[in-house]
């Protein structure tokens, strides 16, 4: 008798076979059934939860013949059995208490959403995820970079992420093999939450090998570079959305919960506060939403521009360092 057999593990030859004959009974083309797999896939990888309606809503305008309400919902019922990168759950599914939901108003939901936790505060990440997106609509490219989404680790190139690319390449020595595997690291993790620059150096160091003994100023151009990435990476949280672009759309509160303010803003703008250490501050805070962490983000670069920019020193302008001497015999020999 074989193991399975003694300690009741699932067959899953047998499981397949099952969920075979299933999806044979719904009159749908083999390619077909593989478009909808992508799309259910993508919709999970990019958005992190959805509803099976408003996926079906998605589908019908991209692939307009492509299924009907009723032959959706069917493979619907028999997805719920797959095991996939996603699942299929009602409130039932999901809650003990939960109510029964109709099929249409399920969500596809990623995996990493439904099985992490939010140690931040102590619960399912999927309940923080929830509320993450509430009031955001959702973003849609068009239908071939939608169905790219249900590449694993997929990252729709952007200007930002081959700048990061490059200095990976240029100041880490990584191949550039290794540097395209982190960068679509990088966009799978950011998906569902923001990224410490700090920890991110550890990890390429750890996965990749990469040489992260920065110079100030590599570190400098790093931490800038990894910030404009993840300000123009898609993420869950605001429903594919990047945070720059949801910035833009989402209606401003009248009353900020959290902002700089005038004089912290004018002595970045004077060098009395350094900008890239109050930078390093907000990028390390556990304890503020994303929307107010990206806002805070901008005001600081905001401040930066106003800043003078420094006066150049003539040659036989008396020398900034106060020795008396002209500049040409002294410093700037």
């Amino acid at each position: 008798m074989a193991d399975e057999d003694i300690y009741g593990l699932p067959n899953e030859r047998e499981e397949r076979i099952e969920l075979n004959k299933r999806y044979r009974t719904i009159p749908l083309k083999d390619t077909t059934f593989r478009t909808l797999r992508k799309y259910f896939s993508a919709a999970a990888n990019l958005y992190g939860i959805i509803k099976l309606r408003k996926l079906y809503e998605i589908i019908s305008s991209q692939c307009p013949n492509l299924v009907t309400r009723e032959e959706f919902l069917k493979f619907a019922e028999v997805a719920k059995d797959e095991i996939e990168g996603y699942e299929i759950l009602g409130e039932d599914d999901i809650y003990i208490n939960g109510r029964k939901t109709p099929l249409m108003d399920c969500e596809v939901v990623d995996n990493m959403v439904f099985f992490e936790e939010d140690d931040k505060n102590g619960r399912p990440y999927y309940e923080t995820l929830k509320e993450l997106q509430e009031g955001k609509p959702f973003y849609i490219p068009e239908k071939k970079i939608f169905l790219r989404y249900s590449e694993y680790g997929f990252n729709d190139p952007t200007e930002q992420s081959q700048k990061l690319y490059d200095f990976y390449v240029e100041c880490l020595g990584m191949t550039d093999l290794d540097a395209e595997e982190a960068i679509g690291d990088h966009a799978m993790a950011l998906s569902c939450n923001l990224q410490n620059p700090f920890e991110t150096l550890d990890f390429l160091t750890e996965e990749y090998g990469a040489d992260t003994e920065l110079s100030d100023k590599d570190m400098e151009t790093f931490i800038q570079l990894f910030q404009d990435f993840s300000n123009h990476s898609r993420m869950q949280s605001n429903r594919g959305y990047t945070p720059t672009e949801i910035y833009e759309i989402m209606p401003r509160p009248k009353n900020p919960t959290m902002g700089l303010g005038p004089n912290i803003r004018k002595q970045i703008a004077s060098g009395e506060i350094s900008a890239d250490e109050l930078r390093k501050g907000v990028l390390a805070a556990n304890n503020i939403p994303d929307s107010i962490r990206f806002s805070l983000l901008k005001e600081i670069a905001d401040a930066e521009k106003l800043a003078p920019k420094p006066k150049k020193v003539g040659r036989n302008d008396p020398c900034p360092c106060g020795s008396g001497k002209k500049y040409k015999h002294c410093c700037g020999r």
